[in-house]
């Protein structure tokens, strides 16, 4: 035990006071400061700005992901998908099917390929006992508005038709085996069956069908008849000349 009193006795340190009001004034420097009523104000009113802001945004991002909207989006040329995307708008022009599913297109052309036309028959004229021609109207479809016409007046007038007196000199089993326009002149190859029963005014009758029905279109003045791929200078058992281009009689 310590011995109190003597020279040999060691004074005990009293605690100093100085730096623990030093730190005291530490804490108290650190310590945050109050924050005033209108900081808060102006803070509370940053957070709603920032909250509209938002909303804004998200406002404007689902009106432009709604269905029928459709955002722009910048491709480069050379990029696959600019690409692709080129190709679908090429079938798409090029097939453009309406609600029922029809090729727009296909349509257009179809209907540029419909032409009204008349083909020559025949009606009796019962006072004169004569024919006359009669053109009737009909509606062909295809590039060659004279092939079309060829073919309708093969076929014949219609049932109506013929019980109205119409007629026709034309072969049912007559065919065109092809048809070439130039310099104004249609020549026609027709198979064998032109001839057939070609006698007296039957073939005239059959060549006049031909040759009116042909002229009827612009460009054509005259018809050059050939019967197997070769011109003729006559035919019929009756030798009908047929030298020549054949036209219109005045």
């Amino acid at each position: 035990m310590p011995v109190k009193g003597g020279k040999g006795a060691k004074k005990t340190a009293s605690p100093k006071r100085g730096p623990a009001k030093k730190r005291a004034s530490k804490k108290t420097q650190q310590s945050p400061a109050p924050v005033q009523p209108g900081e808060k104000n102006r803070t509370a009113i940053y957070l709603l700005v920032i909250l509209c802001l938002i909303t804004a945004i998200v406002l404007l991002l689902n009106k432009f992901d709604r269905p029928g909207n459709v955002r722009p989006v910048e491709t480069r040329k050379n990029s696959p998908a600019y690409k692709e995307a080129d190709k679908t708008a090429d079938l798409t022009e090029k097939r453009t099917p309406d609600d029922n599913g029809t090729d727009k297109k296909t349509e257009n052309k179809d209907r540029i390929a419909v032409r009204d036309i008349k083909v020559y028959f025949f009606k009796l004229n019962e006072k004169t006992e004569k024919v006359n021609l009669l053109p009737v109207n009909r509606r062909v479809e295809g590039t060659s508005p004279v092939d079309g016409a060829m073919k309708e007046l093969i076929r014949g007038p219609s049932k109506k038709e013929k019980g109205s007196g119409i007629l026709s000199a034309m072969p049912q089993d007559l065919r065109v085996r092809g048809i070439k326009i130039s310099n104004r002149i249609a020549e026609i190859d027709f198979n064998g069956a032109i001839e057939k029963d070609g006698e007296g005014s039957i073939l005239m009758n059959r060549l006049d069908q031909i040759v009116y029905t042909a002229t009827q279109f612009d460009g054509i003045e005259g018809v050059v008849i050939k019967i197997n791929g070769k011109r003729r200078n006559s035919i019929g058992s009756d030798g009908l000349s047929v030298n020549g281009p054949l036209k219109r009689r005045k």
